[in-house]
């Protein structure tokens, strides 16, 4: 299990929004390309599906607490999700 608190998940987004070019948003609402772009970033840099799904609950939370839909809930990121799910379960393949 992480320990990586949801405040910690969401300064990690904001300096990898921050570094793009151009930028990510910074504050909600991020769209769903902006969560697959970040969830690309994230597999480049061999985090567990599980370590993303606890990035990924900061956009999550940010945007719930805004009350705006959220996108990591969309059809394409939790596909995008599952597929990480098999890759982790099946490292033979790669």
């Amino acid at each position: 299990m992480s320990t990586l608190h949801a405040g910690e998940a969401w300064a990690l987004y904001l300096a990898f929004a921050s570094e793009q070019d151009p930028p990510l948003p910074s504050a909600p609402p991020l769209t769903v390309g902006h969560v697959m772009e970040y969830m690309f970033h994230l597999a480049v840099e061999h985090l567990t599906t599980d370590m993303m799904r606890v990035r990924l609950s900061a956009i999550s939370m940010a945007h719930a607490v805004r009350g705006l839909p959220d996108p990591v809930e969309s059809p394409l990121v939790q596909a995008a999700i599952a597929a990480c799910e098999w890759a982790d379960a099946h490292p033979e393949h790669f």
